[in-house]
């Protein structure tokens, strides 16, 4: 009995299907046969390795129909098995037959199939982004359909990637996606991903045109760094000026900001802002948890260029100190009264504004 070489391939692409025949013979070497309307049949088994590694279920590899004799060429004395390699590598194939090994070893040799860029994979950390400023990194493997990685024809080209805003109020951002093979022998490529925006973002990786592994990364967020002054804002300023009403409560916001402008999301920076008079007036700073601070005040007077420093730290934030202005409140008729003229003889007493006064005179 032996395996016939002769009827597999000697090279194959992952997934192909080949057939490997055995030949039953006597123990004279005459074909052994049966008669076609019987139920006999020899049971031979199938033994694969993969780079001499015997395969633990050849099952994976060699597909027998559930009635064996569906394989069997009753009156040519052989068998057929249909062999799909999945792995790439170098298989051998043998048979035997009531423990006994036939002679005779099927090799074929085979190479990963076509890229499918479903079955690629993508991992690394740069898949949930992380500090603004910063470049972070994603491996996409290209692989077959079958799990193998593609190890010819692929050029930087073959990848790409693209960050999209998912945040509303990122409407014009500044980042960076590339894809760059980094070892064609394994099918890798570095996904480089660099933010300047702080904010969520979306990444489609492509091969070929085609979704990679899971993409789109839909959770991809990028926080702003640590607060620079220079680049913090007070929402209310107009330049370097502020304006106030003298008497009443104050609130300005200030916004911390990243080196690269970015609005901070999260709270805990020393914030001050003082009101540089004699004594000075110290602002009361409620941190609001998410990178923006309240600072309330009460003008005590009115007047212009009153200086009033915000700071971060020991530096001052963007125009800081500003040029605050600080106006009387508005005429309230409720609170306005007129004094009548005492010359007449009548007592001082407040009357409504509007109103006639007593003795003829009218509100002065």
């Amino acid at each position: 009995r032996r395996s016939d070489d002769q009827t597999i391939a000697s090279t194959a692409a992952a997934g192909d299907e080949l057939v490997l025949r055995v030949h039953a013979a006597d123990a004279n070497g005459n074909a052994k046969c049966y008669a076609e309307t019987g139920d006999a049949y020899d049971a031979f088994n199938i033994s694969v390795t993969l780079d001499g590694v015997p395969v633990a279920n050849p099952d994976d590899v060699v597909s027998i129909p559930p009635n064996k004799t569906q394989h069997q060429n009753k009156t040519g004395g052989y068998y057929d098995f249909k062999v799909t390699p999945k792995a790439a590598g170098t298989y051998a194939f043998s048979a035997s037959l009531n423990g006994v090994e036939v002679s005779g070893t099927s090799t074929v040799t085979v190479t990963e199939g076509a890229l499918d860029a479903s079955s690629s994979t993508v991992d690394g950390a740069g898949l949930f982004g992380g500090l603004s400023g910063v470049n972070h990194t994603a491996r996409v493997v290209a692989r077959d359909a079958h799990g193998n990685p593609i190890t010819s024809g692929l050029t930087d080209g073959t990848c790409s990637a693209t960050l999209t805003a998912t945040d509303a109020a990122s409407s014009n951002v500044d980042v960076t996606a590339t894809c760059e093979l980094t070892d064609e022998s394994k099918g890798t490529f570095d996904v480089t991903l660099l933010s300047y925006t702080a904010g969520d973002y979306k990444l489609d990786i492509k091969l070929d045109g085609a979704a990679a592994g899971d993409s789109p990364y839909e959770k991809v967020s990028f926080a702003a760094g640590g607060p620079v002054a220079k680049n913090s804002t007070v929402e209310e300023a107009n330049g370097a000026d502020l304006t106030a009403v003298a008497g009443k409560n104050t609130t300005f916001t200030l916004t911390a900001r990243d080196e690269f402008g970015s609005a901070r999301t999260v709270g805990g920076d020393v914030v001050s802002a003082t009101l540089d008079r004699d004594p000075p007036v110290f602002a009361a700073v409620e941190d609001n948890k998410n990178g923006t601070y309240s600072l309330t005040f009460v003008p005590p007077v009115t007047g212009t260029n009153q200086s009033l420093s915000v700071m971060i730290g020991t530096s001052h934030v963007k125009n800081s100190p500003f040029n605050l202005t600080a106006t009387r409140a508005s005429t309230s008729a409720a609170l306005t009264y007129a004094v009548k003229n005492a010359a007449s003889g009548c007592l001082d007493e407040k009357a409504e504004l509007g109103s006639e006064a007593a003795c003829g005179v009218a509100n002065a």
